[in-house]
């Protein structure tokens, strides 16, 4: 749920910026060729806020955040004083109503590339393209790319992270071999392999390039630390927090995350008790597990998520 209440805050931060931005190009332009502006505003409906500065114009936020407008004076909407006539937008020259008209997507234009230009000055934390191991009887089962080998080049182009690698795995599709590159985890060798791809069969809809050929991504292991709890689940219901680490169910020592989570789908609305490691002590809590169907069959299920283990050093980069 607060994943999805950020979302929907994003989501209007985003576009009241793209608003104000856009709708600021046109008040600026009209401003500069004589036209009087009578109301700014950001969103539609009852005001949140409002001002008016010393030349007439309002300023207003509104309730509903989809969209904004310039009220410009005009006399094919309203009826104009006298004296306003030189104002109105109506009685300017076509240029720069045509100029007034074009401002906002154009600031949007030249925004969109600013915003860029920031966003690459700042840089996006990314992930080395670190081998974790090759499926069996895959298309990359018959190379010799070893564990823990960082992809340097696919093709003819050099790859940095997992998303360069994607790219260049796609814009192999049709091809019979592909070229592979990479170092061992000294960074000091290049090693290079020629892979058969002809029996590559690749469908979006079941999965990405890299796991279609048999590539398994380095990720950090899941921890038996709670990283969430789903507010009114099984797990909700028993006392479990986050930052729990679980020790045993119903005193079977729990080794990895993964024999937690057959353990409980195992046992849907079966009675549980739960042993967690919690500030150093360790607490006993007790309940019920939930349930939830899957692909029609009826699994256990607690409302809970893990931490990750942190990255190895030099692993993650901007």
């Amino acid at each position: 749920m607060l994943e999805f209440l950020w979302t929907v805050a994003s989501f209007v931060i985003a576009l009241g910026i793209l608003v104000a931005v856009h709708e600021w190009g046109h008040f600026w332009v009209a401003r500069r060729c004589g036209v009087k502006v009578e109301k700014f505003s950001i969103g539609f409906g009852k005001a949140l806020w409002k001002r008016t500065d010393k030349l007439g114009t309002e300023y207003v936020v509104a309730a509903i955040p989809l969209g904004g407008y310039v009220k410009m004076l005009d006399e094919r909407v309203d009826e104009v004083a006298v004296e306003d006539l030189p104002y109105a937008f109506n009685r300017q020259h076509v240029l720069k109503r045509i100029a007034i008209v074009a401002a906002g997507p154009i600031v949007n234009f030249l925004f969109a590339i600013f915003a860029l230009f920031i966003m690459y000055l700042i840089g996006l934390e990314t992930v080395k393209p670190v081998v974790a191991d090759i499926k069996p009887e895959s298309v990359f089962s018959q190379s010799n790319i070893s564990k823990n080998a960082i992809i340097t080049q696919v093709g003819d182009r050099k790859v940095a992270d997992w998303e360069d690698v994607n790219y260049e795995l796609i814009s192999h599709i049709g091809k019979d071999v592909m070229n592979i590159k990479w170092t061992e985890a000294n960074h000091v060798i290049e090693r290079s392999t020629v892979v058969n791809i002809e029996a590559w069969k690749f469908d979006p809809d079941k999965g990405s390039p890299i796991a279609s050929l048999g590539l398994v991504p380095f990720r950090p292991a899941v921890s038996k630390i709670i990283g969430y709890v789903q507010p009114d689940s099984a797990a909700d219901a028993i006392g479990l927090r986050p930052n729990d680490k679980i020790l045993r169910l119903d005193g079977t020592t729990m080794e990895n995350w993964e024999q937690i989570v057959g353990y409980v789908s195992s046992r849907a609305n079966q009675f549980v008790k739960v042993d967690v490691l919690r500030g150093g002590e360790t607490v006993r809590l007790e309940g019920s597990i939930g349930q939830k169907e899957v692909e029609g069959i009826v699994k256990g299920y607690m409302g809970f998520t893990p931490t990750f283990e942190a990255w190895p050093a030099g692993m993650l980069f901007t």
